[in-house]
């Protein structure tokens, strides 16, 4: 079974930014605040907004943007039991903030609680019913916990949300492959190739030639013989 990536973390960028315009009217907090939204050097990210947490001047939405870089950065290096607890904190002054809802539910995942995953991206959907992340998520969630009608549910809706998503269709093929819908997971994985171009369509040759259902060039085009390996592989349990 191919894997199913989630898109981890994917708002660190879009925190960093509304971090700035959030302290932006407080000038002594501006270099704090460009090293706390930075991503190049995930550790002093860390530094910069545990002082600027620490120095108890940030409160509210600030605060809570605050505490949500920091559990951004601290999810990025792998410290998920940490980011949990600072998104807890971000939320605990937002309740209503589906990113960070959706950003917990990413630290719970990724420490092995689906549970509480899901449980963060169902809250996230209820305040947001076009979150597509949330969708996204969910449906890697219910893949790892075996519920495979739960994930093509969710990933219906992420596909009706955003058609192009590649990685929807991927992931909607692993659950019709472990639902023994040979033919609907092949064709979820080629529509994933067409949507992702030459690059998708490589990193399927090569896994497909690894598992013996392709023995072509991995020269990233999509062709019967590939077809005809993608049906191969949701028709073989080991693939």
């Amino acid at each position: 079974m191919p894997p199913a990536p989630r898109l981890a973390h994917h708002l660190f960028s879009l925190a960093g930014a509304l971090l700035l315009l959030a302290l932006a009217a407080a000038p002594a907090a501006a270099d704090g605040a460009d090293d706390c939204a930075q991503k190049d050097n995930l550790a002093r990210s860390v530094e910069a907004c545990t002082r600027l947490i620490e120095a108890g001047d940030a409160q509210g939405n600030e605060l809570a943007a605050l505490y949500r870089q920091r559990g951004l950065a601290e999810a990025m290096l792998g410290r998920a039991a940490e980011a949990v607890v600072d998104l807890s904190a971000a939320l605990k002054l937002r309740p209503d903030w589906v990113a960070a809802l959706i950003d917990r539910g990413n630290a719970h995942d990724d420490r092995g609680d689906q549970a509480a995953a899901i449980a963060d991206y169902d809250r996230a959907i209820a305040l947001d019913p076009e979150a597509v992340e949330a969708y996204y998520n969910r449906g890697v969630a219910h893949l790892k916990l075996g519920e495979a009608e739960k994930a093509i549910a969710d990933y219906d809706r992420v596909i009706a949300l955003d058609p192009a998503r590649s990685m929807a269709f991927n992931n909607r093929g692993v659950a019709h492959e472990l639902l023994g819908h040979d033919e609907q997971a092949a064709a979820d994985w080629a529509r994933a190739i067409e949507l992702g171009g030459p690059t998708e369509a490589a990193w399927w040759q090569e896994y497909l030639v690894g598992r013996g259902h392709f023995s072509g060039l991995a020269d990233g085009k999509m062709s019967e013989a590939l077809k005809a390996g993608l049906l191969a592989c949701a028709r073989d349990p080991n693939c």
